[in-house]
Parts: structure tokens; sequence; C-alpha cells
């Protein structure tokens, strides 16, 4: 092996090693900080709503802030592409979200449907939540989740899988089961895996083609904004 093929081996293992530790971070990440909180007597659950929202967001912030940092390169240089490939990247990315989000609209409605289930435990808690804790809820569904998922399940596994369709399920099955199974509450709520992994295998297709963090990012900050919009103009 030429010192050519060395190195890119040592790059490439060196992403792969970094992939599989952001993706371990997702889980543990806001545990070992509460935990931290913890020690110096703050506990977020007995503050105020306000205070609540403050330290929540300020938690949701950490990850991300740190993700960001480590990828900054490919956030940079990623950003500069965007101006000069507009056009071709929508034309990967409009109809990749239309095919998206007709399967989850579709399955969705079939599970609720032939099954007679209520709408996803996940979405239910949010709602609740939103309810009490809004601006929480809104900033941290519409934009600091939308940037915290797709650095970890679509830049962190993009570079973990070596194969392109291998990443493009993986990273869409991953995400929509971490979406279903951690509120499950009937074992027939596992088929809402099915919607919310649409919508994961449509942002890692959208990644995968463009190579470009910048339009998965935004397309899932765009899509959940406007769910969240929809969620509040129901309920005036």
């Amino acid at each position: 092996m030429n010192i050519k093929d060395k190195v890119s081996t040592f790059l490439h293992d060196k992403k792969m090693i970094t992939g599989i530790l952001v993706f371990i971070s997702f889980f543990v990440s806001n545990k070992i900080i509460l935990f931290l909180l913890g020690l110096f007597g703050i506990n977020l659950y007995e503050l105020s709503n306000v205070g609540r929202q403050i330290g929540g967001l300020i938690v949701s912030l950490v990850l991300p802030t740190i993700l960001v940092i480590i990828y900054r390169k490919t956030f940079k240089d990623d950003f500069k592409k965007i101006k000069g490939n507009f056009r071709q990247y929508l034309e990967v990315i409009v109809p990749a979200y239309i095919i998206g989000i007709i399967v989850m609209m579709f399955s969705n409605l079939f599970i609720q449907l032939f099954f007679r289930l209520p709408i996803a435990t996940n979405e239910q808690e949010i709602r609740i939540l939103f309810a009490s804790l809004p601006v929480y809820i809104f900033i941290s569904a519409a934009f600091i989740g939308p940037l915290e998922e797709e650095l970890v399940f679509r830049k962190a596994l993009k570079d973990v899988f070596k194969n392109k369709l291998l990443y493009i399920l993986g990273s869409g099955i991953i995400f929509g089961s971490l979406h279903v199974i951690p509120s499950l509450t009937n074992p027939l709520e596992l088929l809402y895996i099915i919607p919310y992994s649409s919508l994961g295998v449509c942002f890692a297709y959208i990644y995968a083609k463009t190579d470009n963090i910048w339009c998965s990012v935004i397309v899932h900050i765009l899509h959940n904004t406007v769910m969240l919009l929809i969620q509040i103009l129901t309920v005036m």
C-alpha cells in the first residue's frame, strides 16, 4: 500500500470513528448534561415554566453546537456550493420530498384507518408539551432538532456506511425507529416506523445525491416548521 492509499484509509477510518462517536453521543449527551446539572443542585423539572423552557433550550443546544464545531469544515464548504448548484439541488430535493411526504401521509392514513390507531405517541407527546412549553418545543422541534438529527443520522451515518443504498435505507429506518420505539405503548405502533422512515429515507437520499448537508438540513427545518404551524393553526 502506497502513502496515498494509507492516507486515504486513515482519513476514512477517522471519519468512520467520528461518525460512530457522534451517533453514540446522540443517546447519552442530554443524560450527561442533566447529571452534571444535578451535581450543582439544578433540576430543570423543578424550575418555573419560563425557567424550564430556557433551561431546556440551553441543554438541547449543547450537542448541536459541538457537532457544528466538529463538522465546521463540511458546513463551510457545503454552504459555498449552494449558490452555484442551487438549481441542481432543487431538481433532487423537490421530487424526493414530494415522494417522501406522499408515502408518509398515505402510510399514516392507512395505519389509522385499518388498524384504528390514534396518531403516533411521539406526536401526541409533542402536542402535549407544546401546550405547556410552546417556545421551547417550537424552537427545539423546528430548528434545533432538525439540525442535530441531520448531523447525526445523515452526516455521521454517511461516514459509517460505505454502501450508498445501505446508508440511505439504514439512515431512514434508524431515524424512523428512534421516533417510535422510545415512546411505544402498543406493539402495533411499530407500524409508525414506516411513515417516519419515509422522511428519513427522503432526507438521506437528498444528502447522498447532493453531497451537501445544508440541503437535508434546510428541507428538514422547513418540513418541521410547516408541520408545527399547521398544528398551531388547527387549534386556534
